[in-house]
């Protein structure tokens, strides 16, 4: 039998991983999750809500930055 994954599980996993980026790296790879997650649950709403989260973190890179 094969296992589909859970949608909230999935969506869960994906924003901790956006909130636990430290660089850009990693920033491009959650973007790259985000693009896979939209391909398996394609619910336009929480694509938004992942690239708002993705876009706030990459501001606040911009800012540590300036700061420096």
């Amino acid at each position: 039998m094969v296992n589909f994954p859970n949608e909230i599980d999935s969506r869960t996993k994906v924003i901790r991983t956006i909130k636990s980026c430290n660089n850009k790296t990693q920033l491009k790879a959650a973007t790259i999750m985000v693009g896979n997650y939209y391909k398996i649950f394609p619910n336009r709403s929480t694509f938004y809500y992942m690239n708002k989260i993705i876009d706030m973190k990459e501001r606040s890179f911009r800012l540590k930055s300036l700061e420096e």
